[in-house]
């Protein structure tokens, strides 16, 4: 679970957040006040156990193990709408859950709902250009990839870039010690060590 943009000012986007962030709450509480003893939490770090954590009637907290299974099917009449699954424990209510997949009609199906035909480029009202950068819209009747039209996105960057490379105050070079600031760098042979980082002694600054 992410908690990423969950706040109490908005409405949250799942309508389940109140739900798993309750569920969170207990974890945490129980784990500060160190509820649970060791062996119970060496049977949670078991790799690919899951577990419910729940009160029961007396108050107690506890952990119920639980068995996870996910299929997915991927096209009817392939053999992926038929699954069966095993369940390791006791007799118990089945609960499954569906969801439905993500998808869309194929590109030219005749299903295909258009989203935008170029019809009119003024409907085309949000439009805008970082400073430098000059961008067109036109349609395109010649290099049609699908349809009637085209539209064809031009773009230009009239702007200016620059880079620089930053460079250590302080370096070695063939037994010399360098000092720089700004655009100079003091120079001192490797026997003279009693100049201060920083300073510059007269009439020895040179260009680095």
């Amino acid at each position: 679970m992410s908690i990423q943009g969950v706040h109490a000012a908005g409405r949250p986007w799942n309508a389940r957040v109140e739900e798993q962030l309750t569920i969170l709450g207990w974890y945490e509480r129980l784990r500060l006040a160190r509820y649970f003893d060791e062996p119970t939490l060496q049977r949670l770090s078991e790799p690919g156990e899951e577990f419910r954590l729940r009160q029961g009637a007396d108050g107690r907290w506890r952990f119920t193990p639980a068995h996870l299974a996910k299929h997915r099917i991927s096209a009817m009449g392939n053999g992926s709408e038929r699954w069966a699954t095993e369940n390791p424990f006791a007799a118990q209510p089945l609960r499954a859950r569906i969801e439905a997949l993500y998808s869309v009609a194929p590109y030219d199906g005749e299903q295909a709902v258009p989203l935008a035909d170029f019809a009119d480029l003024d409907a085309m009202t949000n439009r805008r250009n970082a400073p430098g950068v000059t961008a067109h819209i036109e349609v395109d009747t010649e290099n049609v990839k699908a349809g009637g039209r085209s539209l064809r996105f031009r773009a230009a960057n009239a702007g200016d870039a620059s880079f620089a490379v930053r460079k250590p105050r302080a370096a070695n070079r063939r037994g010399r010690r360098c000092w720089r600031s700004k655009s100079r760098c003091n120079r001192l042979p490797a026997g003279r060590r009693k100049a201060k980082p920083g300073k510059m002694p007269p009439g020895s600054a040179s260009r680095c």
